[in-house]
């Protein structure tokens, strides 16, 4: 099995350095990045399984380095947690609303990081049972956890329109009338 490899992007040395000794022990590959830029570069070049990223970094923050990621096709399915001194809730919730899989603040305990950086690896790198998932092209819509992604990206759905575009993928090609979906509703309730 392949090692993990971790971008850790933080405008600190030391910080950097203990990060990179947490994870070589864990047996993940780290990599640095000290700044936006740089680790704009890097991910094209070491292509990680998950970045590490700090909010404060010296050419832009670490939100925007995000927003980038999330934005390119080769990128936007790659794990982010942002790991930062910023402890302010509106942070936090910015931070997993840009698509950070998780948010952890400095001071951190190592053996949360490492058991946080271990459970978005699982959740990401897990493919889901073929018997409950219905594929067409980029849309994989998985019936046990009852979710759609589009070309990676997890697209949130109400339950009625989740219910929907399962009878709609699970037949393709049916007309499904009015009258056959309001059936199938009242035997699924």
């Amino acid at each position: 099995m392949l090692k993990p490899k971790i971008l850790i992007v933080d405008d600190e040395a030391d910080i950097r350095q203990l990060l990179t000794e947490i994870l070589k022990k864990e047996d993940f590959i780290p990599y640095t990045a000290a700044s936006g830029a740089e680790a704009l570069k890097k991910v094209k070049t070491a292509k990680p399984d998950l970045i590490l990223l700090d909010l404060q970094l010296p050419d832009q923050d670490g939100f925007s380095v995000c927003r980038e990621l999330r934005k390119d096709v080769q990128t936007r399915s790659i794990s982010i947690i942002m790991l930062t001194v910023q402890a302010v809730d509106s942070y936090k919730i910015a931070g997993l609303e840009l698509g950070a899989d998780d948010y952890i603040t400095k001071p951190f305990n190592r053996a949360e990081l490492v058991a946080r950086v271990k459970a978005v690896l699982r959740r990401h790198q897990q493919p889901p049972s073929p018997d409950n998932v219905v594929q067409d092209g980029s849309l994989i819509l998985d019936v046990d956890e009852h979710s759609l992604r589009i070309e990676g990206k997890r697209i949130r759905l109400s339950p009625k329109e989740f219910d929907l575009l399962h009878l709609l993928m699970a037949k393709p090609g049916t007309v499904l009338t009015r009258s056959s979906l309001r059936c199938r509703r009242g035997r699924s309730a």
